[in-house]
């Protein structure tokens, strides 16, 4: 009895030299703690995606899309004067359509000719531009080397180096761009590369949504944020 008591005390001693047994809460909290370091990392990252946000979303404020009127193939190359008359096109030189979005917001589109079928309200553009002044007091505007527009619908079509300018200093550039006018929204699926301020981004396509204020890259896509302390450098993002 003496011995096992002995034990007893020895064991107990030695819980208390090393703070007693390791108890399941201990752990729990352990991997607790992981967790939480792992999500603060990840909430970094994601905050860190918001800052790209402005990039293309304040070139594109007023442009989204859904493109269900004009298609790819109702874009042709103008054909010069002598071949429009003989094929029974109306010409116009230096078109130019304005009007007023859902938002009341004033977008003018010229172009440097413009070619109407006589059984269609089609029109077909020589080197559009399109251009819109925000109610916020920023403008934007988008030109491309062919384009095609249907005045009653406010559909706008573009193909061909289509480039978007936003008065901030933001730039991008890409293939094709559907856009309607009306609503404000816009769309592409050729690859898209834009460049400003902020950084720059790379991507297979995009989609915006003025109203929802919404745009989604389709991917791969690559993303640069310029470091405002260091002049030059940047973190590259890739989803």
């Amino acid at each position: 009895m003496d011995n096992i008591q002995q034990k007893n005390n020895q064991n107990h001693a030695a819980e208390a030299h090393t703070g007693g047994p390791i108890k399941f809460s201990q752990l729990t909290r352990a991997e607790s703690s992981r967790s939480h370091e792992g999500m603060r990392r990840y909430s970094a990252f994601i905050r860190s995606l918001g800052i790209a946000l402005p990039l293309i979303a304040i070139a594109i404020t007023a442009i989204v899309f859904s493109w269900d009127v004009l298609k790819t193939n109702d874009i042709a190359a103008v054909p010069d004067i002598k071949t429009a008359k003989t094929i029974g096109k109306n010409e116009l030189l230096n078109p130019k359509f304005d009007s007023v979005d859902n938002k009341n917001q004033p977008f003018y589109i010229t172009a440097k000719r413009a070619l109407q079928d006589q059984d269609d309200a089609l029109m077909l553009l020589d080197e559009p531009m399109a251009d819109i002044a925000l109610n916020n007091g920023n403008w934007l505007a988008v030109t491309a080397r062919q384009g095609a527009y249907r005045q009653e619908t406010q559909r706008l079509l573009l193909k061909d180096n289509v480039t978007l300018f936003h008065d901030a200093g933001y730039k991008v550039t890409t293939q094709e761009l559907d856009v309607d006018m009306n609503v404000g929204t816009a769309q592409t699926e050729t690859s898209i590369s834009g460049h400003g301020p902020l950084g720059t981004l790379n991507a297979k396509g995009m989609h915006a949504d003025s109203k929802t204020q919404t745009l989604i890259f389709t991917g791969p896509a690559k993303l640069v944020i310029y470091d405002t302390k260091t002049s030059g450098a940047g973190k590259v993002l890739k989803p």
